[in-house]
């Protein structure tokens, strides 16, 4: 979805009253965005989404076969095999396709690229992909809840909310000391002056993969602090400092945005309680539930599918998964082969 348009930073006009005002507003309602029927003032993502015709639109009494969540790797493959094996699909995202992956400035260990590829031309491959063969993709729509029905399930939608910081010509702190982190810091140092990635081991090998360890240590902007601790942070409206421990020694350095990658964090709240998860929140499914009585249409037990979470008709695959492999490979895989999964499911509804 990936539209022509005019980014205008403000701190860069020479004279922004004079700016706003031409366009009829003032500096209380930024952020502005002008669009060829009007003004949006203060506009969330999704209201803007609405504005450009990109939100969702219900249509009545059509009923998806499947509906993906989350437009990462996994997502948009299963929408793909989904959709070219004859399924209804539509895939709704909080903030855009491409997902952590979408990010990443070079992907070099994803089969069949030998030079490897950028995250976001493979986002755009399988986005055109998807709709070439019918998807709806719409995002920013967020997934604010599921009903669960005996014939049908419900995903309730939400607005979902964006957050944009600009790091351009300016230091920014990465916190952790893995892949994700990697690509993120090698992004930034794309704009950003200075890139300081901040880690509490004694190097990177442990965490890191070797292709992104030996990037980060060559790259001219970004500076690797071992062994270190980001203890405070400083500033007014905005962030501008933070204080750097290391060894019992504490530096403050300047710092325009901090970026945490110490974890991965399992967006499932939206999901309701008979979608069983673990302790950090990641879906359980098929050989995991075994033992815990998944749920059946009568409130029984059931066949698992595979990729099957307590709830028929409810899958999980990629990064939402317990027990999965973090990587692009491993997502596309199970996105792809948990179509096989859903077909197994609606033939047994049918």
């Amino acid at each position: 979805m990936r539209l022509p348009h005019v980014w205008e930073d403000l701190e860069d006009q020479p004279d922004v009253e004079a700016m706003l005002a031409a366009i009829g507003v003032g500096t209380d309602d930024l952020p502005v965005a002008v669009t060829p029927t009007g003004v949006l003032r203060r506009p969330t993502p999704g209201e803007l989404a609405e504005t450009l015709g990109l939100s969702y639109q219900p249509v009545p009494g059509r009923v998806y076969d499947v509906v993906v969540v989350g437009a990462g790797p996994a997502g948009l493959a299963a929408a793909v095999y989904a959709a070219s094996e004859g399924l209804t699909a539509v895939v709704l995202d909080a903030v855009g396709p491409g997902g952590q992956a979408g990010t990443s400035s070079m992907i070099e260990n994803y089969l069949g690229f030998p030079t490897g590829i950028s995250g976001r031309e493979l986002t755009e491959r399988a986005t055109a992909q998807a709709q070439k063969f019918g998807v709806h993709i719409t995002s920013p729509c967020e997934a604010a809840g599921l009903e669960i029905g005996s014939e049908v399930h419900v995903v309730r939608l939400g607005g979902g909310e964006l957050e944009t910081r600009v790091c351009a010509d300016r230091p920014v702190v990465v916190l952790g000391g893995g892949d994700s982190a990697a690509q993120a810091a090698l992004f930034l140092a794309e704009h950003a002056r200075r890139v300081a990635i901040v880690v509490r081991r004694d190097g990177l090998a442990e965490t890191m993969s070797r292709y992104l360890v030996a990037r980060i240590e060559s790259h001219p902007r970004i500076e690797v602090l071992t062994r270190t601790r980001v203890t405070a942070v400083h500033g007014g409206d905005t962030l501008n400092a933070v204080d750097l421990t290391c060894d019992g020694g504490t530096k403050t350095a300047e710092c325009a945005g901090p970026f945490c990658f110490i974890g991965a964090d399992a967006a499932t709240a939206w999901l309701p309680p008979e979608v069983q998860l673990d302790r950090s929140g990641f879906v359980l499914t098929d050989r995991d539930l075994v033992g815990r009585e998944p749920l059946g249409p009568d409130g029984g037990g059931r066949d698992l599918l595979p990729y099957g979470s307590s709830v028929p008709g409810i899958f999980a695959v990629g990064d939402v998964r317990h027990g999965s492999t973090k990587r692009v490979a491993t997502a596309v895989g199970e996105g792809s082969a948990v179509i096989s999964a859903a077909h197994r499911y609606l033939a047994g509804r049918a």
